[in-house]
């Protein structure tokens, strides 16, 4: 699914759907898949940004609380216009109000201007929705396929190997 996505990307595949989340445990290569789908879209020259939820969550609350300079700045900017956007580790952040409303924002504004979005989390979907508002829990789970990661840690499975 993430390979035809990848390869398909300019192309809006209605099995698919124009945004992925990648769900399950810690260790079962959703970043590693992630960076696999970023590096494809990249070839195609595509404008692809692959951050983790809490420095996207940071570079909101700079700007907005005045602590921004020019490259936090220019980062939202990226955030929500890259043709692809890849949010690693959402559970990560601390959850604000402001940080709800920062999320709500970036992902409501993805979806109006019609642009990808994949989102990796280890939480599962009944901890998404304990720590999530109804609106972003509603855009998650209504726009967005979701891929559901199961298996044993592969850094514990390397480590117990030698």
């Amino acid at each position: 699914i993430c390979l035809e996505y990848a390869r398909k990307f300019k192309v809006y595949n209605s099995s698919i759907g124009r945004n992925l989340f990648l769900n399950g445990g810690t260790g079962l290569g959703k970043t590693f898949l992630s960076a696999c789908i970023a590096g494809e879209v990249a070839k195609q020259g595509f404008s692809v940004v692959y951050d983790s939820a809490i420095n996207i969550m940071d570079c909101y609350e700079a700007v907005r609380f005045g602590r921004d300079d020019a490259e936090r700045t220019t980062s939202v900017k990226r955030f929500e216009e890259c043709d692809l956007l890849i949010v690693d580790d959402l559970g990560t952040e601390m959850v604000t109000a402001f940080m709800l409303s920062a999320l709500y924002s970036l992902v409501n504004t993805r979806l109006i201007k019609n642009l990808h979005t994949v989102i990796n989390s280890n939480l599962t979907m009944d901890e998404i929705r304990k720590r999530y508002t109804p609106q972003i829990v509603s855009r998650l789970e209504g726009e967005y396929t979701t891929l559901y990661f199961f298996g044993e840690d592969i850094r514990l499975l390397k480590r117990s190997r030698g």
